[in-house]
C-alpha cells in the first residue's frame, strides 16, 4: 500500500451535502443507506477534488446546491502528523478557485491527480452502449492519470483542431499558410495523443485477458479492446510517433477537399473509437446487460491496476464503488472485491453492508438526507 491516501473531507454546499466533515482511513470504507439519500454525492465530491469534474455529469452548475451560489471541496491527503498532510481545495462559483495548502493555484494541471480516483459506478455502462465521445472520455481520463502532460498535449490537439475548423468555414478569412500551420500543430500533438493510447490500450488489453477468467470464470470468455482512429489504417506503420506524424499528415492532406466541403476535421484521435468485445462479438450490440457491465467493471479494475502500477509513493489510488456490487452473483462480488483492494483506499456505496464485507470494512457511515454519521 502507498501513502497519501484521503484522510479527511469537508464539503459546502455540493449536491445535497450542505455541511459534511468526514475522515477517512486506508482500506475499505462502507457509506449504507437507502437510495437518494446522497451516498453517491460524497464520491462524486471526492471525486471532483482528484480531477476537477464529475463522473455524472457534464455540467457544473447542477453540482451546487440549489439554495447556494457555489460549492467548496477540501481534502487532506497523506501522513498522520498534520503538518506533513497535503491540503487540497476547490471552490466553484461564477469562478472557480483551486488551493494546494493554502495557496492559490492557476492551472487545473498542476492541481489534479494529487490522488488518483478509478470510479465504478451505474453510469460506466455508457462506456458500452453510449457514443464513442465517452469511451474517448474514459481513455483520456485514464491516461491523464499515468501520464501527467497528457492533458495538455489533448488540449493543444484540440485546439488546434478546433482553429483548423474555423479556417475550413471561413477560407476568406484564413490564407492557406494558416491553415497549414494549424495543420503542423494537429500533426505534431495529435500524434503525441495516439501514441499514449494505443499504448494505454495495449496495456489495458494484457490486463483484461487475466480479469476475464477472474470475473467472468473459465477461459473460454475472453473481454478485449481494440482502438481505431479515422485515418489511421490497420495497414499503416505505426511503430513511432515520427512515423504517426507523417501518417496523419497525409491523412490530412488526403481528406482535405472532403474537410473544406463539409467545414470539418474528419480524421484524427478526435474521431476515434474503443472497440469492447467478448470473445470476439461487440457487446454494445450483442452483449447482455450483465455482460455489459462485467465488462465496464473489468475495464475499471484495469485501468486501476495500470494506475497503481504507474503511481508514486506520494499519489494513493482511491476506488469509488458506486452501488455496483448489489447486481453481481456471490462468486462475482468476491472476485471483484478482491481485485479492486488493489487500492491504497476503497470506498463503497450500498444499501446494506456486502456481506463479503461485514466485519472486514475499517470504517461504517450511514448517508441520510445528505447527513453521514458513523455506524
Amino acid at each position: 500500500m502507498g501513502t497519501g491516501t484521503l484522510s479527511r473531507l469537508q464539503v459546502w454546499d455540493f449536491r445535497n451535502l450542505r455541511r459534511l466533515d468526514m475522515a477517512f482511513v486506508k482500506g475499505v470504507t462502507v457509506l449504507i443507506g437507502s437510495n437518494g439519500q446522497g451516498k453517491s454525492n460524497v464520491l462524486e465530491a471526492i471525486f471532483y477534488l482528484a480531477g476537477l469534474r464529475s463522473f455524472r455529469t457534464q455540467g457544473v452548475a447542477e453540482l451546487r446546491h440549489w439554495a447556494a451560489e457555489a460549492f467548496t471541496l477540501r481534502g487532506e491527503i497523506g501522513a498522520s502528523d498534520p503538518r506533513e498532510r497535503l491540503t487540497v481545495a476547490v471552490s466553484q462559483g461564477a469562478k472557480r478557485y483551486l488551493q494546494l495548502n493554502g495557496m492559490a493555484v492557476e492551472r487545473a494541471s498542476d492541481f489534479i491527480n494529487r490522488f488518483l480516483c478509478i470510479p465504478l459506478v451505474p453510469e460506466d455502462m455508457e462506456m458500452v452502449k453510449g457514443a464513442a465521445s465517452v469511451r474517448r472520455r474514459f481513455l483520456d481520463s485514464t491516461i491523464s492519470q499515468r501520464w501527467g502532460p497528457y492533458l495538455g498535449e489533448l488540449q493543444r490537439y484540440r485546439e488546434a483542431v478546433n482553429s483548423r475548423n474555423l479556417a475550413l468555414r471561413s477560407p476568406q478569412q484564413y490564407p492557406a499558410s494558416v491553415l497549414k500551420a494549424y495543420e503542423e500543430v494537429i500533426v505534431r500533438h495529435g500524434a503525441r495523443v495516439e501514441w499514449l493510447r494505443r499504448e494505454h490500450v495495449a496495456d489495458l488489453g494484457e490486463t483484461l485477458r487475466e480479469l476475464s477468467v477472474r470475473l467472468l470464470g473459465g477461459q473460454r470468455r475472453v473481454l478485449a479492446v481494440s482502438y481505431a482512429c479515422p485515418g489511421i489504417t490497420k495497414d499503416s506503420p505505426v511503430d513511432s510517433e515520427d512515423v504517426l506524424e507523417a501518417v496523419l499528415a497525409e491523412a490530412l492532406w488526403r481528406n482535405s477537399e472532403r474537410d473544406r466541403r463539409e467545414g470539418h476535421t474528419s480524421v484524427g484521435p478526435h474521431r476515434a473509437d474503443l472497440a469492447i468485445t467478448l470473445n470476439g462479438r461487440a457487446l454494445g450490440t450483442c452483449g447482455s446487460e450483465g455482460e455489459c457491465r462485467m465488462a465496464c467493471l473489468a475495464l475499471r479494475l484495469a485501468s486501476l491496476d495500470r494506475a497503481r502500477q504507474e503511481a508514486s509513493t506520494t499519489r494513493a489510488v482511491v476506488a469509488l464503488v458506486d452501488d455496483v456490487i448489489g447486481e453481481l452473483d456471490s462468486p462475482r462480488r468476491g472476485a471483484f472485491l478482491e481485485a479492486v483492494q488493489q487500492a491504497d483506499q476503497v470506498i463503497v456505496t450500498a444499501t446494506a453492508t456486502p456481506l463479503e464485507l461485514v466485519g472486514r470494512a475499517a470504517a461504517t457511515y450511514c448517508v441520510q438526507e445528505g447527513v453521514v454519521s458513523v455506524v
